[in-house]
């Protein structure tokens, strides 16, 4: 056995043997999601299992659960490790697809073991499975009730309720404005002319010279 803090000692001994650091996976508690994550986490589940054919995904949840989707080969020998810190990722995965995995990563919903490589083998596995669905160009029946068809349709009605919403009202239109452009000057100042402005500028006075074609472009 371990002498002491058998953890510590454990760790050292498996990095000596890897020749590598190694980093411990913490679950303090079991996740416990309510049922509409719980609904979106049998989707999502679902979907890897049916979208994820080469390279290895697993999923390690808070409190131990662990799910393993696709197995490394030729085609696709990487392998990525996610931790999963709030069941919040499914429902986001599941309504908003690629974006919302993105979101997850972003709002902290789940992170990757390996901190160098994890998040490049995730996506990279994800391409290799997209462009393997899409050579095999299988058609199955049923495939209107999948998961894979069910995070899409779900993903394109949330997108389109969003764009129906942003109608351009002038009230609209200044909310959009600010969610797009809130940063102060001081930024834009940085790589921009004294206009302030970044539309294609019509050279008639001199190539050489930024300012005045701007000029001449405000006005045509």
């Amino acid at each position: 056995g371990f002498h002491e803090d058998g953890l510590k000692s454990g760790k050292a001994a498996a990095q000596g043997l890897l020749g590598k650091k190694c980093d411990v996976l913490l679950n303090p508690k079991k996740m416990s999601p309510s049922w509409t994550e719980a609904g979106a986490r049998l989707l999502v589940t679902r979907f890897f299992n049916q979208y994820i054919s080469i390279g290895n995904l697993i999923l390690v949840e808070e409190g131990g659960s662990v799910f393993s989707f696709g197995k490394a080969c030729d085609k696709c020998c990487v392998k990525s490790v996610i931790q999963v810190h709030d069941p919040l990722f499914y429902w986001k995965v599941a309504i908003e697809g690629g974006m919302g995995l993105a979101e997850a990563y972003i709002d902290g919903c789940y992170s990757v073991l390996d901190k160098r490589e994890g998040l490049l083998n995730l996506i990279l596995i994800l391409i290799a499975n997209r462009d393997e669905r899409r050579n095999r160009r299988i058609a199955r029946k049923g495939f209107w009730l999948s998961p894979f068809h069910v995070i899409a349709q779900l993903a394109y009605a949330k997108h389109f309720l969003r764009q129906t919403s942003r109608k351009n009202t002038a009230t609209q239109t200044r909310r959009n404005i600010s969610q797009h452009y809130d940063l102060s000057n001081d930024f834009f100042s940085l790589f921009l002319d004294k206009t302030m402005t970044y539309s294609c500028a019509v050279f008639k006075v001199c190539k050489s010279c930024h300012f005045v074609p701007r000029l001449v472009n405000f006005a045509e």
